[in-house]
């Protein structure tokens, strides 16, 4: 949020605008989200961001941005919340993103930009696939049981 911060006084422009363009050009996951009345209105997020918001949903208390709304405080540097406070789909209960919110007071609006730093998955597919050997070896012609493979 510091650089958002930054390019918007350096170019004149709003921080709404300023974080949409920074999202809209940036490589890394992340996404601009607008709460407004203890609701999230809408967001962006960049090609990378592989997730939806939970759109005119209530801010959950796990977020900072709802703090802003129950008692006029924000941390004044990024801090870790749960994936699932933010997103919406089956995520894994162990997932964390980081969020930096900023309250536009005269709004009474928060501005939040997530970024996500390690790989969310499905709350579903986490206990699907063993990391170790594969179920079936493609690479041999005969089949667990002797058979050989049709293709």
């Amino acid at each position: 949020m510091e650089t958002v911060k930054e390019l918007a006084q350096e170019f004149r422009t709003t921080l709404t605008a300023t974080a949409l363009r920074y999202v809209n050009i940036s490589q890394e996951p992340c996404a601009v989200v607008v709460c407004k009345d203890g609701y999230i209105k809408w967001y962006k997020k960049s090609e990378s961001f592989n997730h939806h918001v939970r759109v005119k949903e209530k801010l959950s208390p796990n977020t900072y941005a709802f703090y802003f709304y129950e008692d006029g405080d924000l941390p004044m540097r990024p801090e870790t919340v749960p994936a699932a406070a933010w997103l919406a789909g089956d995520v894994d209960e162990d997932a964390w993103i980081i969020e930096h919110a900023i309250a536009l007071k005269s709004y009474g609006v928060v501005l939040s930009l997530l970024w996500i730093h390690e790989e969310i998955r499905s709350r579903y597919r986490r206990y699907d696939y063993d990391e170790g050997e594969p179920e079936y070896d493609l690479t041999n012609p005969f089949t667990p049981d002797g058979k050989r493979w049709i293709w």
